[in-house]
């Protein structure tokens, strides 16, 4: 082992130089382009990237915006994937539950984006005329 002086981060640094090298993020697990999922079971979705340093991840929606925890519904996990919670019918919302989701993964060296997640939910929701409506038929507008 050697101590070194590395520019970028200005610092010394204990170690072997080319071990140390600046790469950018990559998948390691990168989410599928489609998650079905039943009401009563809910849904995890992973996504994992490696580089040095170690990327930060994030989930955002097609739009941009960024993806929050909303309690009993949807949390982003300290691992980082993205859970989908059990819901009643009454709990179901098409703007988590037919929408379409990306995970980034940036460091200082890049950002990378994962293809974009559809997400299905198999469940009903009441209309103002008590009629009870697959979430199938609500894919076209989250789209």
């Amino acid at each position: 082992m050697k101590i070194y002086y590395n520019s970028l981060q200005n610092a010394f640094i204990l170690g072997d130089r080319s071990s140390r090298r600046l790469r950018g993020p990559i998948f390691v697990h990168e989410p599928l382009e489609t998650v079905e999922f039943s009401n009563s079971t809910g849904a995890v979705i992973s996504c994992s990237a490696q580089g040095y340093p170690e990327p930060s991840i994030r989930w955002e929606r097609r739009d941009g915006n960024p993806v929050s925890t909303i309690p009993g519904i949807r949390q982003i996990r300290p691992d980082n994937s993205l859970v989908f919670f059990p819901i009643s019918t009454d709990q179901y919302r098409q703007d988590v539950h037919a929408a379409v989701y990306r995970c980034i993964a940036t460091n200082r060296v890049g950002s990378i984006r994962s293809r974009d997640v559809v997400i299905k939910t198999d469940c009903c929701y009441a209309t103002r005329k008590a009629k009870c409506i697959k979430q199938e038929f609500l894919k076209r507008e989250a789209l």
